[in-house]
Order: structure tokens, then C-alpha cells, then sequence
């Protein structure tokens, strides 16, 4: 089940799918997956090498589910690319082997990968290391594509990245204090992007003091909240200025909603998994007294990005 901002612009009714008041799918309702049988179709075959039991505990890591055999089938058992990339990170550091991402769309089995690490050159992981400080920093390539995508009238937003969540059984004051404590945990949250004097694209990450941003709760009607759920949906972002996350709470007579929209080029798929982990887990802490509950990050995105040109 994909988060709103990665759905198309069309659905398909299941009328068998439990669904809240608003609409939508109510995922508390669904039944748990465990036992339905899942499979990419083909007949179980157990691991029987080192090699092979070492692959399947990454899959069954990575998918979140178990058994898995070794002729199974990666994306028919749930896999995508932003999985398929988590994969060959786990691979470079317990297998010290680099493999390509196309390598794993073109052999999708566990056999096949068996193939893949077995022919593959051994290279020595390395962490990634923070980069020095400075005014500015190198935007990564998917930035620098993104950039260039949101110059075009409109473009902007179409890389909006829009969800709501409801709060009715959520200490409001706490949650916000707890998103705040994030955006100041990411830095991402805090960048902005523009040329420098010299006019190559760059990303500049912005204090919490320094960037405007904030969280206002507002009472609306239903219709006061659908229609502007509608309109800032595809509100444009100014990827120089900032910032590129806005957030509301509403309130309406019967519930209550946490509502925001950031810009694809500081978040994806993956990283709402990350920020959404990481919201809960300080709110948890806040509510007990823990504010330090979450680790310091060891690296940040600029810091990838640097990585990654390097």
C-alpha cells in the first residue's frame, strides 16, 4: 500500500478494502498479510550453501518476510527500486561486493544473485564520512535532475509530495514539538537550493532559527479543509528560499488532521519511512520525559551527496 504522494491520479475501487470515514483505506482494519500465502509462484526451494543462507537472510531483512527461497521471485515478493538499492547496500557491506542496480532488475532470483556475487570483484567497504563545513555544499545528481525539471513552468509542482495522517488519538502539542525536534534532527528538512556566484547549483542547509518554518492549527469546516487539501496539494515550492516542507494541523467537528507536503527533491519514498520512525520514536520519548531518546545521525544527505560524486 503506497503513501498518497506516490499514487497516480487515478484508482481503482476495491469495494472490499476497509475504509475510514474520509474515504480512504483504513489500514488498522486490514487483515495482517502473515498467511495469505504471498509468493512469486513458484515452488519453495531452501537455501543449502553459506552463500545462499546468507542471501536469504538479507531478503527476508529487506522484504520483511519469511521463508524465502532461493528461486523466488525479488519484486514479485515486494521488492522495488528503492528496496533493490537497499539491497546492494547490505550487499557492499557484508559481502564487500559492488553490483550494479540494472544487475539486479536483469536477475531477480536468489540463484541468479548467487551468480552475481560469486563473479563479482571483492572491494572493501568504507563508511561514509562527513564532509568539512562550509557555506554551501554539492547537490547529488538526482537533485541537480530534479532542479533542473522544477525550472520549467510547473514543474515545481509536480514534485510535490503531499499526506495527511490523523491525529484524533495523538497529543497535538506533543506531535508538533516532535515534528519540530525532526526537521531539526534532518538537515535536508532544512535546505534550500540556488546557484552560487559563480552559477553552479548548490544546496545551502539553513539553521532551525533562520528557516520559516512552522505548524499553526486551524479549526475548518470539512469542506474548508477538502478544499484546501486540494489547493496546496499543488502549490509550488521555492527551492531557494525555503522552506521546502509546509505542515498544518486541522480541526474539524469530528477529527482531527496533521496535514503536509515537502518537495521531492528533499525527500522520497524511503526517507518518509525514516521521518515517519523517527516522529513517533521522539514522540514516544517527549511523552516520557526522554528527549534525547534518538541517537545523533552519524552522517547527513549532503554528506551522501558528496560521497556519491566522489
Amino acid at each position: 500500500f503506497l503513501p498518497d504522494y506516490m499514487l497516480p491520479s487515478y484508482y481503482v475501487q476495491l469495494e472490499s478494502l476497509p475504509l475510514t470515514s474520509n474515504g480512504k483505506v483504513d489500514r488498522k482494519n486490514l487483515p495482517s498479510p502473515e498467511g495469505l500465502g504471498i509468493s512469486s509462484g513458484v515452488e519453495y526451494v531452501a537455501p543449502t550453501t553459506d552463500l545462499e543462507h546468507q542471501l536469504v537472510a538479507i531478503w527476508e531483512q529487506v522484504l520483511d518476510r519469511s521463508p524465502i527461497g532461493i528461486k523466488d521471485d525479488f519484486f514479485e515478493l515486494g521488492g522495488h527500486s528503492l528496496k533493490a538499492t537497499r539491497l546492494l547496500g547490505i550487499y557492499s557491506k557484508e559481502l564487500e561486493v559492488s553490483l550494479s542496480l540494472k544487475s539486479l532488475f536483469t536477475s531477480t532470483t536468489i540463484q541468479g544473485h548467487v551468480s552475481l556475487v560469486n563473479s563479482s570483484n571483492k572491494t572493501s567497504f568504507s563508511a561514509i564520512v562527513p564532509v568539512t563545513a562550509a557555506s554551501s555544499y554539492a547537490v547529488s545528481d538526482a537533485q541537480r535532475r530534479l532542479w533542473v525539471l522544477s525550472q520549467f513552468e510547473g514543474g515545481s509542482a509536480a514534485y510535490n509530495m503531499p499526506s495527511q495522517m490523523d491525529l484524533s488519538t495523538v497529543d497535538t502539542a506533543v506531535f508538533i514539538e516532535a515534528i519540530h525536534g525532526v526537521v531539526s534532527r534532518h538537515e535536508i528538512l532544512r535546505t534550500v537550493f540556488k546557484e552560487d556566484e559563480s552559477g553552479e547549483l548548490r544546496q545551502w542547509v539553513l539553521s532551525k532559527d533562520v528557516i520559516d518554518f512552522s505548524i499553526s492549527i486551524d479549526d475548518v469546516t470539512e469542506d474548508e479543509l477538502s478544499e484546501f487539501l486540494k489547493t496546496d496539494s499543488y502549490a509550488p515550492f521555492d527551492l531557494a528560499n525555503g522552506p521546502l516542507l509546509r505542515a498544518r494541523v486541522f480541526r474539524t467537528a469530528n477529527r482531527s488532521v496533521f496535514y503536509f507536503n515537502m518537495h521531492h527533491i528533499i525527500s522520497d519514498g524511503w526517507s518518509m519511512e525514516v521521518l515517519q520512525k523517527d516522529v513517533f520514536t521522539l514522540y514516544e520519548g517527549l511523552l516520557s520525559g526522554n528527549k534525547e531518546i534518538l541517537a545523533p545521525l552519524p552522517i547527513q544527505y549532503k554528506d551522501y551527496a558528496a560521497w556519491q560524486l566522489s
